[in-house]
């Protein structure tokens, strides 16, 4: 990204961060995990590895489901020392409740690549386990390019492999219930005026990958929404919550001056989890699905998140672009 341009963006970006870091509210679990499965996707560092440590502190079994063999491995290993013992795992932040650890694994998950979210998928289901927790975390975010399937890498990796992954894990955990899907989204899905599924096959650069991010976030939301209506009567909930502005790997491919003037006033990513934690697991929520959520509480998402007939035409869409059928159980 051009200087100039990531100048304007971080500058853009300040007051919503000053905003966060104000409002924002830790969340502690209050509920083991024991004998639960968890999937988080992107979870080899940022917001995902800081959730997926916290689901292992609970006692679940976590699938750290990553592109990188070597990161992914790696987060494992971290995890394990980070929480080499029960005793130490209370003592860290956020706080659980006392119990023993979980297990933790890396199973290899491109999101670029249909292929291989089939694959995944395949390998996740060959294992014959249940699946309660689907965390829809990882993300891109600048990122110029097209994925292995032609489509913009943004919302190809954001929404379309999220997407793909979640129908085809959808039938174990309707097994499993009850079960709930976290597809991490943001506020920035507020700033797009309409879905734009045209978008979704061009490529672009510079302060226009901040537009394609956006609509990224709206589709996580729609999906969200749509997902939830077609579970009706089923156990499975579904939420989308906003992280806050935090200092995650979401932001590598921009320069590293506009990254140091936001780093200032971003989260940490432990704050950052604090809401898909809450999503995940809060009483609170159990009976919530098809919201949006912000610091922990409930919030109205844009209008445009809210059009049906657009929820509806996205995920004709996003089946039809990754040849699952738009009927739920098909």
């Amino acid at each position: 990204m051009p200087i100039l341009e990531a100048l304007r963006f971080a500058i853009g970006e300040l007051p919503a961060l000053v905003r966060d870091r104000w409002i924002h509210v830790d969340y502690a679990p209050s509920e083991r995990l024991d004998s639960k499965v968890v999937i988080v996707t992107g979870s080899n560092c940022g917001v995902g590895y800081e959730t997926a440590k916290c689901f292992y502190r609970l006692g679940a079994r976590v699938i750290l489901a990553c592109r990188s063999r070597e990161r992914g491995e790696k987060a494992v290993q971290d995890i394990l020392r980070e929480c080499k013992d029960s005793e130490r795992s209370v003592s860290m932040k956020p706080q659980v409740p006392e119990g023993p650890v979980g297990t933790v694994e890396f199973m290899e998950l491109d999101l670029a690549s249909f292929q291989s979210v089939r694959q995944f998928a395949h390998n996740f289901l060959a294992l014959n386990i249940p699946l309660h927790i689907l965390v829809n975390n990882a993300g891109l975010s600048g990122v110029p390019g097209k994925t292995v399937d032609n489509f913009e890498i943004t919302v190809g990796v954001n929404h379309l492999g999220h997407y793909l992954l979640t129908r085809l894990l959808l039938k174990k955990l309707d097994e499993s219930a009850p079960a709930r899907i976290v597809n991490v989204a943001s506020e920035g899905h507020y700033y797009p005026a309409a879905i734009d599924l045209d978008s979704f096959q061009k490529e672009y650069k510079g302060l226009d990958l901040i537009s394609c991010y956006c609509q990224s976030k709206l589709a996580n939301v729609l999906f969200t929404r749509e997902l939830a209506k077609r579970l009706e009567g089923h156990q499975i909930n579904v939420y989308a919550p906003h992280p806050g502005g935090v200092a995650s790997e979401i932001y590598r491919e921009y320069p590293d001056f506009a990254v140091g003037i936001l780093k200032k006033f971003m989260l940490d990513n432990q704050q950052g989890a604090s809401c898909s934690l809450f999503c995940a697991t809060a009483k609170e929520t159990a009976n919530d699905t098809g919201k949006y959520y912000e610091f922990c509480k409930l919030k109205e998402p844009s209008s445009a998140a809210q059009d049906d007939d657009a929820a509806s035409r996205l995920w004709d869409k996003s089946a039809e672009w990754t040849g699952v059928s738009t009927e739920l159980w098909a």
